[in-house]
């Protein structure tokens, strides 16, 4: 498993919006067809652990990274996300590609930036 995962957030229009609660983290694994398994997490139950952005994507990514059984998971087409950054598993690093105020009604909360 690659240590570095790409982080998205629906596309505008995205049916995912419906489906996956806002503010959610996804992470994801580029497939070689137009899709992208993600696993999200979108603190649902209020977990105190949960409350930033970055702390949904570190839950998401853990997920990823150990094949873990959720119904937090699906694949998506690609055309559905937006690549925004990238988080670094091991080093819990989150890194954007994009300006984060670009997607900041996605996330709700601190950007809690990183470089």
């Amino acid at each position: 498993m690659d240590r570095i995962m790409e982080v998205y957030v629906p596309a505008e229009d995205s049916p995912l919006k419906a489906v996956i609660k806002q503010g959610s983290g996804i992470v994801g694994l580029d497939e070689e067809d137009e899709h992208v398994t993600i696993y999200y997490e979108g603190n649902v139950y209020g977990a105190m652990n949960l409350k930033t952005f970055k702390e949904r994507i570190a839950c998401a990514a853990g997920r990823l990274a150990t094949k873990y059984p959720t119904v937090a998971k699906m694949r998506a087409k690609r055309e559905e996300l937006v690549l925004v950054g990238q988080f670094d598993y091991e080093t819990r690093r989150l890194t954007y590609c994009v300006d984060p105020t670009e997607f900041s009604d996605w996330i709700q909360d601190d950007l809690e930036l990183e470089i």
